[in-house]
């Protein structure tokens, strides 16, 4: 099973723990291939991007990186728990639902769960 969820809500972090955010977080491998790029980041949270142009841009950004994205969506597994962390707060608008989508349209056979 997938967990996405914020690295503040530690009570949801499941198995092991990796990074998908822009800024690294000590001791955590980060899977490159998911990060969004801080000029989307930055262009969201502090000069007006919509949530729609982020996610477009978003979605691009995995389209530019499917060989990566590709090759971790065939290594995930049933029976292993990971958890994708980023510093949003639940319930605020992330890529960790972007993530989830993708993550349900190329592995329908994989849980995951958003916090």
């Amino acid at each position: 099973m997938i967990y996405l969820c914020s690295v503040y809500d530690t009570h949801q972090h499941k198995g092991t723990c990796y990074c998908t955010a822009v800024k690294p977080m000590s001791k955590l491998a980060t899977i490159e291939c998911l990060v969004p790029r801080k000029d989307m980041v930055w262009g969201y949270r502090y000069h007006g991007l919509s949530e729609q142009d982020y996610t477009t841009q978003y979605f691009k950004l995995l389209s530019d990186r499917w060989n990566d994205v590709r090759t971790w969506l065939k290594s995930l597994s049933n029976d292993e728990d990971i958890t994708l962390l980023c510093y949003c707060r639940e319930g605020q608008f992330c890529h960790r639902t972007l993530i989830k989508r993708v993550i349900n349209r190329y592995r329908p056979d994989i849980t995951a769960i958003l916090h």
